[in-house]
This record gives structure tokens, C-alpha cells and sequence, in this order.
């Protein structure tokens, strides 16, 4: 059974269904922090949601050091971003800068479940 919904950008969910992004991180606080390997999780975009299980999980103290540890490209695939950019993509998310020093980061890998893609229908009534 799934856990709650995390949010996700469209462009990061759909790299993670082609494969290319593979890594997500996270602030480590106390929800994120409680996510454990083998968990499922429902990526959820505007547009889109997706299951996928936790296949391994780090912790770090800061965002910097999480993407030292891996490489920026496995976490913003395509994005050509160095270090310093990288780490300001998750410090420019709401809380992230203040908090990073606060909670420290997390970063989980992910494995797509198949046929686990679904679109996200506009209520018309």
C-alpha cells in the first residue's frame, strides 16, 4: 500500500519513467526521514502520479553533500548543472534553505513499478 502522496515537479516525474532519474532527495525531516527501504511511494505531478519502492536510502547533512555522494546527474538528470546549481535547485523549494541545516538531507533510490503510471483527469462537472 502506497504512502501519501509526494509532489513532484512533471519534468522530474518524467524522467524518472524513462529511467534517467533514478535518485530523489528530499529535506530529511520527520516524514521524510521515516520513509524506510522496501516502502512504495506515490510520485504525484500535476498532470501525473507514478509507485515506485525504495530501494536504498541515505542520509546527509546537507544537500551538497548528497549530491557529492552520488553525482547531480542522477538526481537532475539533463538539467547541466554544476554543484553549486544544483544545490541552489534544492535550497530555491519552500522551507528547503532554512531547514537544510535543521534536518540535514535524504536521498532514496528508486525503482518505477511498472504500469504503475497514471494520468490525472480535470474534474469537468
Amino acid at each position: 500500500m502506497p504512502l501519501k502522496p509526494i509532489g513532484l515537479q512533471d519534468k522530474y516525474l518524467s524522467m524518472m519513467l524513462a529511467g534517467t532519474k533514478i535518485w530523489e532527495g528530499r529535506l530529511n525531516n520527520a516524514y521524510y526521514g521515516s520513509i524506510q527501504i522496501g516502502d512504495c511511494i506515490t510520485f504525484v505531478s500535476p498532470t501525473r502520479k507514478l509507485d515506485a519502492i525504495i530501494n536504498e536510502k541515505r542520509e546527509f547533512r546537507t544537500f551538497r553533500e548528497m549530491l557529492q555522494d552520488n553525482t547531480v546527474e542522477a538526481f537532475l538528470p539533463g538539467d547541466g548543472k554544476d554543484l553549486d546549481a544544483a544545490v541552489e535547485v534544492y535550497r530555491s523549494f519552500p522551507g528547503y534553505r532554512d531547514d537544510e541545516g535543521k534536518f540535514g538531507a535524504v536521498a532514496f533510490k528508486i525503482r518505477v513499478l511498472v504500469d504503475s503510471e497514471t494520468q490525472i483527469q480535470e474534474n469537468s462537472s
